[in-house]
């Protein structure tokens, strides 16, 4: 309302806080809080009113009742442990281990997922942070694991936050702000031109003496021994 926010109505039926939301496939709004658990909320037909809740935990399958997160990938739901990874059973009510995206987290659990618009899967784990690049090989997809983990010590652990603004450049959010990454720049692909460097002074690592003290333009007849 002119050009601010303003609340309209609280929804009746669910007072917990939330911090993570997700939509299933039929409509109900998966609400997750580390230290409050897992509730799967059904919204009335006019959704101004809340007419179910389900709270899951350890009777469900889930390896603990707090401690899960829920994200979307490849449109489906994915609930992220302490323990694994882990997709909801409809038909049994209850949870059962993701053994594709397991399979990928075996020795370093996740704790974050997010799926970009390219369809990486960026990931947040103890001690690694990065993504899941898709490549598609004939008829087979196969997932490169791309690293960055001189980022991860500045990522607000149990917040992660990447967002994409365009098909490749993302927003990566940090404790001191963002970092701006591209992923079609490699570190592993070569420069689009030569890179020219100026030697101005060699020194021997061992006896700590001056080997060559000048302006030295490498050049394709250039030669030091």
């Amino acid at each position: 309302m002119k050009g601010r926010w303003q609340a309209q109505e609280a929804i009746p039926g669910f007072q917990e806080s939330c911090r993570v939301m997700e939509e299933g496939p039929e409509g109900h709004i998966w609400v997750t809080h580390f230290y409050r658990g897992l509730f799967r909320l059904t919204l009335g037909p006019e959704l101004q009113r809340i007419e179910a809740v389900k709270r899951f935990g350890k009777q469900d399958g889930l390896p603990s009742d707090l401690s899960v997160n829920v994200h979307k990938i490849a449109g489906k739901l994915v609930f992220v442990s302490e323990q694994g990874i882990f997709q909801f059973d409809k038909e049994k009510e209850s949870f059962i281990p993701h053994a594709f995206l397991d399979s990928l987290f075996e020795d370093d659990p996740a704790r974050w997922l997010w799926e970009g618009p390219q369809g990486d899967i960026w990931f947040a784990t103890q001690s690694s942070f990065g993504y899941l690049q898709v490549k598609k090989e004939g008829l087979r997809y196969t997932w490169e694991k791309v690293l960055l983990n001189r980022l991860h010590s500045l990522l607000v652990e149990g917040f992660e936050q990447v967002f994409a603004y365009d098909e490749q450049p993302v927003l990566i959010a940090t404790e001191s702000g963002f970092i701006h990454y591209n992923p079609s720049f490699s570190a592993n692909k070569p420069f689009p031109a030569p890179l020219q460097l100026a030697i101005r002074e060699v020194y021997d690592p061992l006896g700590d003496s001056l080997l060559f003290g000048g302006n030295l333009f490498p050049t394709s007849d250039t030669n030091m021994s």
